[in-house]
């Protein structure tokens, strides 16, 4: 899409609300869904290299993007409130479909 669009967003050259929207999910996607949650045999950084690229744009070129992220943040986080609820926390999250 990024590409298709003419990037470097994913709509193309302009910035718009879908980046900043699609930033936060992906960028906990390595933290919480492969590491945490075992839901895909892939990373971004590995497997995803035209998101991996789209992601390091955004952090690295865009105002504000660097400086409202706070990776340790979302390990930390993220650790404490699986640790807190065990391993049913996935069950639970798949089943409330």
């Amino acid at each position: 899409m990024i590409r298709k669009n003419g990037g470097p967003y994913r709509l193309g050259e302009h910035l718009t609300r879908l980046e900043i929207l699609a930033y936060a999910t992906a960028l906990r996607f390595n933290f919480v869904y492969v590491q945490r949650f075992k839901c895909n045999l892939g990373t971004i950084r590995g497997d995803y290299p035209v998101v991996h690229e789209w992601l390091k744009n955004l952090y690295h070129n865009v105002y504000g993007f660097k400086q409202t992220t706070d990776f340790k943040h979302i390990k930390e986080n993220v650790s404490s409130i699986c640790a807190n609820r065990g391993s049913s926390m996935v069950l639970k999250f798949c089943d409330s479909t």
